[in-house]
């Protein structure tokens, strides 16, 4: 399987048409009288930033995807795969294993899909009521351009069926978001899983294939660099992503944060610990077999290689370098992003 390019991937032109629709949003929201005043569309950062959001995220949802897929084809190469207790130098059935994960791919498109809906449609609680579907006396404390008809005071030329329509392209907008934040979500946690469970897979089972550092390593990477690049590209990619997210939360008041805001809140941390804890915990069990491998062999020059191997992702090359930073920079941009105070975090 030949890696796809961005612009002729879904996941490029799924992007470049709803960064096409948010500046539409943008642009249409002037003459229906919707974009400014005090909850203007085009005053709310985290409304107007839309076309920015789909391009990070559309970015962060193909390299999820691709750079993991590459990754798996270069493990037999790296002398990591095993069949019996033999090294292998190309993956055995691997077009078939791939296949696999293009299936259960789907499987998470359509839950991502589900979940950015559900969650939406929560998110409109009380629009719902202010639009005459659901009978309610409460009305949304927020008075923004979603309910713009019914404040004439700041927004004089809204109608009710330009705010009602504007809104149903604004809010899907809002759940294809969420969408490619589940989806890459989930991309990196399956690739992740599938390599610490690699053993155990119905299709690798029947092949007594198995997965063994490589102590040997010439990268000094153990032979997993490709998984490594895969990673520090994942951190590089989230770190531009939460640029958007973080300029959002300028604009607004810590004790008013939003719902989109509080979905941050809690997907982020997944997001960040994700490319990296499942692996590592991995890279730890099997770092006990390759010390054995490299005792069992009684020679000197073999435990020097192994060393020479670094077993942390950010170790190995300027790659290893630029995602450290990346992870920093990811984690200081949590950090700003909700002014955590850690010792909150402490019981008592």
């Amino acid at each position: 399987m030949k890696r796809r390019d961005f612009w002729n991937s879904w996941e490029g032109r799924t992007t470049i048409a709803l960064v096409v629709v948010a500046v539409g949003l943008n642009l249409i929201s002037i003459p229906l009288g919707l974009a400014w005043g005090k909850g203007g569309y085009l005053t709310k950062v985290n409304w107007s930033l839309y076309p920015l959001f789909f391009a990070l995220c559309g970015v962060l949802a193909y390299a999820s995807w691709e750079y993991y897929m590459d990754a798996w084809k270069g493990l037999a190469a790296n002398g990591v795969v095993y069949e019996d207790e033999n090294p292998v130098e190309k993956f055995p059935s691997l077009d078939l294993f791939l296949s696999s994960f293009v299936r259960r791919r789907r499987i998470i498109v359509a839950i991502s899909f589900v979940l950015g809906v559900v969650i939406t449609i929560v998110d409109m609680g009380c629009l719902w009521s202010e639009y005459g579907i659901m009978s309610s006396r409460t009305a949304c404390e927020e008075r923004d351009f979603s309910v713009a008809f019914n404040i004439p005071s700041v927004f004089p030329n809204a109608s009710v069926v330009g705010t009602i329509v504007f809104n149903i392209f604004a809010y899907s907008m809002q759940a294809s978001l969420i969408m490619l934040g589940f989806l890459s979500l989930s991309q990196i946690s399956m690739h992740g899983w599938a390599f610490f469970r690699f053993e155990k897979l119905s299709i690798i089972k029947n092949k007594a294939l198995s997965i063994k550092l490589n102590y040997k390593d010439p990268l000094r990477e153990f032979g997993v660099s490709d998984i490594n690049r895969a990673i520090n590209t994942m951190y590089i990619t989230i770190a531009m992503s939460m640029i958007a997210p973080m300029l959002s939360a300028v604009e607004q008041e810590t004790a008013a944060v939003d719902f989109g805001q509080l979905m941050l809140r809690y997907i982020l941390p997944l997001i960040i610990l994700a490319p990296l804890i499942i692996p590592f915990a991995d890279r730890f069990f099997r770092h006990n077999e390759a010390v054995k491998r490299a005792r069992a062999a009684g020679s000197p020059e073999e435990l020097d290689k192994l060393r020479e191997q670094k077993l942390w992702p950010f170790d190995g090359g300027p790659i290893g370098y630029a995602g450290k930073v990346a992870f920093l920079l990811v984690f200081s941009e949590y950090v700003f992003l909700f002014k955590m105070n850690f010792l909150d975090l402490l019981p008592g």
